[in-house]
């Protein structure tokens, strides 16, 4: 999406229900904690309390391509140079 400035996502947004040409549809989603593409919420390891939960959002220089099977491992080893920005939220559960 590499030239869009995007404010926002639709409440319950997902990649995969994006049409092509949508407004969205350069968005990748990569793999959960369940191994599969998009948000499932957090899997907590038992017991469930005390657990720190970090998030990040980067802002790029231009569009990856990733391919299908977008990992965490691979999104950082791409993003190296092109990050322009990026913010963190981190929540204790």
């Amino acid at each position: 999406m590499y030239g869009v400035e995007i404010a926002g996502l639709p409440e319950g947004f997902s990649g995969r229900e994006e049409e092509e040409g949508g407004e969205y549809a350069g968005i990748k989603e990569g793999n959960n904690d369940w191994k599969v593409p998009g948000w499932r919420g957090l899997k907590l390891p038992l017991p469930s309390h005390g657990h720190r939960f970090q998030f990040k959002l980067y802002a790029l220089d231009d569009e990856m391509h990733l391919g299908n099977k977008v990992t965490k491992e691979k999104l950082l080893d791409s993003i190296g140079g092109h990050v322009l920005g990026e913010a963190e939220l981190v929540a204790i559960f």
